[in-house]
């Protein structure tokens, strides 16, 4: 299972040596755990970002942007700071990473999934390309949040019913 970083965030090897004997000393098993490096910018406000967007046949619909202070940027309370909320919708309604999420896709052969991905210098860097996403609850929720739910909702109806086939019995997991 994935328990999450066992470090806080290495500046330099000499911190990596030191977290590696660390764990040694520790009589942790070595086997299964890995360094990997850090590639992403902090915004004017000093959060990290991390992005989320869907891969459904030809279609690139935006999730979400998480932000947070710390690097491991993971779900979290949901901000409902204006400008924040002004953002994210902007976000899910403009999809401004469509053209390169395609190509990364693509170059993965992959048709179905979701892309958890944050900015670097402008291009991006991917965490991610789960082919088993979670979906996100289209009710409940941040109310300032709604429209954006909306849009997402109406993303996704508009992607799956892009790629149903006609003979196939239809899937209805998404809520009426």
């Amino acid at each position: 299972g994935f328990w999450g970083p066992e470090t806080g965030l290495l500046e330099n090897s000499d911190q990596l040596e030191e977290a590696i004997a660390g764990l040694q000393a520790s009589a942790r098993p070595m086997k299964r755990r890995l360094a990997v490096s850090f590639e992403a910018d902090r915004d004017a406000g000093g959060y990290y970002r991390k992005y989320g967007a869907f891969r459904i046949g030809n279609a690139i619909v935006s999730q979400h942007i998480l932000p947070k202070m710390q690097w491991n940027v993971k779900p979290s309370t949901n901000s409902t700071d204006p400008d924040f909320v002004r953002e994210e919708l902007a976000f899910v309604m403009d999809m401004p990473h469509t053209e390169a999420l395609l190509r990364i896709c693509d170059a993965g052969n992959i048709q179905f999934g979701r892309v958890d991905y944050t900015l670097r210098n402008g291009s991006l860097v991917i965490f991610e390309v789960n082919t088993n996403p979670v979906f996100p609850k289209f009710k409940g929720g941040v109310a300032v949040r709604e429209e954006r739910r909306g849009h997402i909702f109406a993303s996704l109806k508009s992607a799956f019913e892009t790629i149903d086939t006609p003979g196939g019995g239809r899937m209805n997991f998404l809520p009426p």
